[in-house]
């Protein structure tokens, strides 16, 4: 049910914010600028939070303002012999390729909203394209990843709304869409 609030409404809101999570939010323009934390130095584990430049696990606390995490535990020695091979299998052993893919995953793991990341994987059946897709969303987990459609993104005018803090935006099949692509683009 759609309610309308008036100006007082809203004010109250931003002191209980305030108030509750110790910080208040930043006015742009009409509206209000979203201060979670986006530090790229700064990466959320379920067990803390890694400080890339010197690889130190910080403890959870409420300064760090994330609002969201990676799906797993860091773990220093971990090694993913697996996810290798498998690039090494869907990028042909072409090294260019893989360094493309793991480049690829890296931007989406670390956001980066300074670089545009787009990756259009096409391929016959069977050469690891789903498998590839599986793997960037186990990287950042179900709940940072949002699947959509071409036909959803040109009809339905508040599906965008769903890449909102997202890590990782799938559109699977798009080659079948002959629609417009301006959605797509300006996202």
């Amino acid at each position: 049910v759609y309610q309308k609030f008036s100006t007082n409404q809203m004010v109250g809101v931003l002191r209980l914010l305030k108030t509750i999570v110790g910080r208040e939010p930043k006015r742009s323009g009409y509206g209000i600028r979203d201060t979670w934390n986006q530090t790229r130095d700064l990466l959320p584990f379920e067990n803390g939070i890694l400080r890339l430049s010197d690889r130190v696990l910080l403890s959870h606390a409420p300064e760090f303002m994330f609002n969201w995490t990676l799906p797993y535990q860091y773990e220093p020695a971990a090694t993913c012999p697996v996810i290798k091979m498998v690039i090494e299998n869907i990028s042909g052993k072409d090294l260019s390729t893989q360094q493309t893919l793991l480049a690829f995953l890296a931007a989406v793991m670390l956001g980066m909203p300074d670089v545009q990341k787009y990756l259009e994987i096409i391929g016959k059946p069977g050469t690891g394209k789903s498998t590839f897709l599986k793997i960037a969303k186990d990287l950042v987990g179900d709940v940072n990843t949002v699947t959509t459609s071409m036909r959803q993104l040109h009809e339905n005018r508040f599906e965008t709304a769903n890449f909102y803090g997202k890590r990782l935006a799938i559109i699977p099949d798009a080659d079948q869409w002959g629609g417009s692509v301006e959605v797509l683009k300006n996202i």
